[in-house]
């Protein structure tokens, strides 16, 4: 069903690339912690074949990938790291470790910093805050090994991974690692915990509009702390989205698993393909096709709000089955919400005129909207001396979702105009 207050364009793809530019490569799911929010899962002792991890990298370098990220578990304790590394060097890989920050200063795993480019390294509060969450006393552990890493490779570019939990989304928490960050030069990326794997949070809606709130205070604070794909448009309401990196999941990157799956990120659990069996190449080409249809599907109201080209209907894989539309717990509950602040209201027509335009029609009203022939037919059904949730008894249960989007979008839009609950 087709419902544009944009006017300017019905048509929503991706920007679809022939090759990923990025790609993240768990090489092992080894780790020393047992970090409460771990979307990966309860899996240890796994390690990617290395002959395996080296025929790959080149398949990557064939393909135009530009950037490896090096995932796990903690990828230092994979046991071939040091020629693996090496090896991408010649290949004028592009490296990056994604990791715990446990292992940076030991002195077998220093030779493997030579061949490195960047690193990430994951900290998630005050001390007590961090050893909470990693279920370990690893914190003064890593804050000497970020100075080191600091000190000792200037080259090497640095920044920090805080995921906010329930446990974690405070100011002092957030603040605490801010402060270290600004006093060290090193960027700090925050992102939202996703309902993935041991990732559950309490209330998702009230954790984001919480964390967005204190994000907004530290940015006020000259701290140099950038938001990442936490931000859901819909719950980012008054702070400026200009320079949040949007996920590029599946769009500019994906992920490979140990056995060689292929995901279109490491917390997503939809298998595009196996690198055992097919080529990259094969499988990107599939996901462009999957990424195609996840646009298709993707709710009408977000399809229809401002900040849908930054945020693409939230995170892709939260909730499983990739071509499915919204996959964003937190998209899905705004709808609800949405539906239900408006269900038990009458209402009447803010709609001036409706002109044919070719094979589409025209709202008139505040502002104009086109929809289809579909949107048109469901318009002319209402009854205005019903509730909305009364309109919604009329239609197949199978199109309630797309209705309840539509009439909150004619309400949004000023097309329909709420008068009373009576």
């Amino acid at each position: 069903m087709l419902y544009n207050n944009n006017i300017l364009s019905n048509h929503y793809e991706y920007l679809l690339n022939e090759h990923p530019f990025s790609v993240f490569v768990k090489i092992t799911n080894n780790c020393m912690l047992n970090c409460s929010f771990c979307s990966q899962g309860e899996s240890k002792h796994i390690e990617m074949d290395f002959k395996f991890a080296k025929d790959l990298l080149l398949q990557l370098k064939n393909f135009g990938i530009i950037r490896v990220f090096y995932t796990g578990g903690e990828p230092f304790m994979y046991s071939n790291f040091l020629d693996l590394l090496k090896y991408g060097k010649t290949l004028s890989l592009y490296q990056c470790v994604v990791t715990n920050g446990c292992l940076l200063s030991s002195p077998h795993l220093k030779e493997c910093l030579n061949y490195v480019n960047g690193i990430s390294i994951s900290l998630h509060g005050r001390e007590k805050t961090h050893n909470a969450i990693t279920k370990s006393s690893c914190y003064e552990r890593v804050i000497s090994n970020i100075k080191y890493l600091r000190n000792a490779y200037p080259n090497i570019y640095i920044d920090i991974c805080y995921t906010a939990t329930d446990f974690n989304t405070n100011y002092k928490d957030l603040q605490s690692v801010a402060n270290i960050c600004k006093s060290l030069g090193i960027k700090l990326n925050v992102t939202r915990v996703f309902q993935i794997g041991k990732g559950q949070t309490k209330d998702s809606k009230q954790l984001a509009v919480k964390l967005l709130t204190l994000l907004k205070k530290l940015r006020s604070e000259k701290s140099y702390i950038n938001f990442g794909h936490c931000s859901v448009g819909c719950y980012s309401n008054n702070i400026d989205l200009d320079d949040v990196v949007p996920c590029n999941a599946g769009i500019e990157s994906c992920a490979i698993e140990t056995n060689g799956d292929v995901t279109i990120c490491g917390n997503s659990t939809d298998i595009l393909g196996n690198l055992y069996s097919s080529s990259l190449q094969e499988i990107w080409e599939n996901n462009n096709e999957i990424l195609k249809s996840h646009i298709r599907n993707c709710s009408l109201i977000c399809k229809n709000c401002a900040k849908f080209v930054r945020c693409i209907g939230g995170c892709k894989c939260e909730i499983g089955k990739t071509a499915s539309g919204c996959n964003d717990v937190l998209v899905n509950e705004l709808i609800e919400e949405s539906w239900d602040k408006i269900k038990k209201f009458h209402f009447k027509t803010g709609i001036a005129k409706i002109v044919k335009n070719k094979d589409k029609y025209v709202l008139i009203g505040c502002k104009n909207v086109i929809i289809d022939q579909e949107a048109y037919n469901l318009i002319k059904k209402i009854s205005f001396d019903k509730t909305f949730e009364q309109n919604l008894l009329k239609y197949d249960f199978s199109e309630l979702k797309s209705i309840k989007e539509i009439f909150i979008l004619l309400v949004k839009d000023n097309m329909l105009r709420v008068v009373s609950n009576e």
